[in-house]
């Protein structure tokens, strides 16, 4: 092929000349990988750390105060915050069980659902969720909850970041993946055991030497986002844009204070010094004059007033104000009316487009934590419950298939939506049970429901819409089979 001439094969005795120019012909430049003046200063702090020394426990402890101080005090942050956690976990995911026998799956249902509102996995999962967008990471452990209520004993406690530590923990002594600040590891990287400090490192109570129990990976859950291959400790999710933050504060701050002073400063008097011979009347630094409302009013000799120009807020406000929320808010996927709490430069396509790739961002993070979390937390569940006798049916674990289904979002015009579901399933594209668990019910549970209210309406009289549309329909059937004779009756007419 015509490409191979691209490709010359170096000639095997050649001249130091002629391999000086051959490297040349091969050597590749990139703009990137220069060394200049010109940008030396914004790459001063670049490195090649690895996945471990880059996220060490000092740089952790940095950023994680500087971001759960700024987004505690931050307004527009800790909005973003809260819509993001409440958007990716919503209410509580729920599940649908598959083992063949639906009396089976329901009752399974049933009680897990019990379960997950008894130890209040919704709330505890949102928690979770937080904890790892301000601090980098969160831990949640499976421990046995005596004091529970539930027959089933399996409880799960969200740990603060800051105890999964190692007191001993020296990273020139200890080898990579060894021990990683508490996560011990065996020779496959595989988490064994994280250690747990009894006592919060900053709670301020003195204590000689710092205790610790060891948990193990079999109960403990690390949630964070994996950024590099090989990185085992997480960073906060908006370390790329917390300053923005800072700045957007101090920015305000700043506006607010020079429209503070130009309101209430009302003028100042400047002395032109040509009013007599005798000079301006005199008046020390800082003098005042009383101007009384509604009334004129004169000023000393030789001196005139200068009124102060209220020019803050600027009109640019505003629009910097969205720009540096919409960028703070990009680490997220989250579109600008959510991160503004505002869609009122939007349009209803606009809103929808905007938020496809927010809302797929969603799914992988669902996806995520059901693989990595849920599946074991119910199937942790499923084997305590099987031993309490009479509580579900018997089953094999290993025939059991699950699926979760989350919140999901109000269609903005409820008419196009409910028009959009019932065409994808005159077409099959979709089904009663997809569309019930896109809300997070059980599409049985609300047929069942639904049948019985009709009944009920029926047996009282009250006219159902249904009824109506069934009525048309013989009436049009009954005029399909008499349309030749009115169709004959209307040509006679004529």
């Amino acid at each position: 092929m015509a490409f191979f001439g691209l490709f010359k094969k170096r000639p095997a005795s050649s001249s130091r000349k002629e391999a000086d120019e051959y490297a040349k012909r091969i050597n590749a430049r990139y703009d990137a990988a220069q060394k200049n003046r010109e940008d030396r200063n914004h790459w001063a702090y670049a490195d090649n750390l690895s996945p471990v020394q880059a996220n060490s426990k000092a740089v952790r402890d940095e950023i994680k105060k500087k971001s759960r101080y700024e987004l505690d005090n931050n307004g527009s942050g800790a909005g973003i915050v809260k819509s993001y956690t409440n958007d990716v976990v919503g209410t509580v995911p729920s599940i649908n069980v598959i083992t063949g026998n639906e009396n089976t799956d329901e009752l399974i249902q049933k009680r897990f659902k019990k379960y997950s509102n008894n130890i209040h996995l919704g709330r505890k999962l949102r928690l979770a969720r937080r904890e790892r967008l301000i601090s980098g990471e969160s831990f949640i452990m499976q421990f046995n909850n005596r004091g529970s209520k539930n027959p089933v004993k399996l409880d799960i406690q969200v740990i603060d970041s800051d105890l999964i530590t190692d007191p001993e923990y020296d990273p020139l002594k200890t080898s990579e993946y060894q021990n990683v600040d508490g996560i011990f590891y065996d020779k496959y990287r595989n988490p064994v055991k994280y250690r747990m400090l009894k006592v919060h490192p900053n709670a301020g109570v003195y204590t000689p030497t710092q205790e610790y129990v060891d948990i193990s990976a079999e109960f403990m859950f690390h949630w964070y986002d994996e950024l590099r291959a090989g990185q085992v400790r997480g960073v906060p999710e908006l370390t790329a844009t917390i300053l923005e933050f800072a700045n957007l504060r101090r920015y305000t701050k700043a506006v607010l204070g020079a429209a503070e002073i130009s309101a209430e400063l009302t003028g100042m008097l400047e002395s032109d010094g040509t009013a007599n011979e005798d000079g301006p009347d005199e008046l020390g630094p800082g003098d005042e004059l009383p101007i009384k409302r509604n009334m004129l009013t004169t000023l000393p000799m030789g001196w005139k007033l200068n009124m102060t120009k209220p020019e803050q807020p600027t009109t640019s406000y505003g629009d910097f104000k969205k720009e540096v929320l919409t960028d703070v808010a990009r680490p997220l996927c989250m579109p600008r009316n959510i991160a503004n709490g505002s869609s009122a430069d939007y349009n209803y396509s606009s809103g929808k487009l905007d938020f496809l790739s927010y809302a797929k961002n969603q799914g992988i993070e669902r996806h995520d934590l059901e693989e990595t979390f849920l599946n074991d937390l119910f199937f942790k569940w499923l084997e305590e419950a099987l031993m309490i006798p009479g509580y579900i049916p018997n089953v094999n674990p290993e025939d059991v298939e699950i699926e979760w289904s989350w919140d999901s979002d109000e269609d903005i015009d409820p008419v196009k939506g409910a028009s959009a579901n019932e065409i994808r399933l005159n077409t099959g594209e979709t089904t009663l049970k997809e569309i019930y668990s896109r809300k997070n019910r059980d599409w049985r549970v609300a047929l069942e429901q639904r049948a019985a209210e009709i009944a009920l309406q029926r047996e009282l009289g009250i006219p159902l819409s249904t009824d109506k549309g069934t009525q048309n329909v013989d009436q049009s059937e009954q005029q399909s089979e008499d349309g030749s004779d009115s169709s004959d009756d209307g040509a006679s007419s004529d």
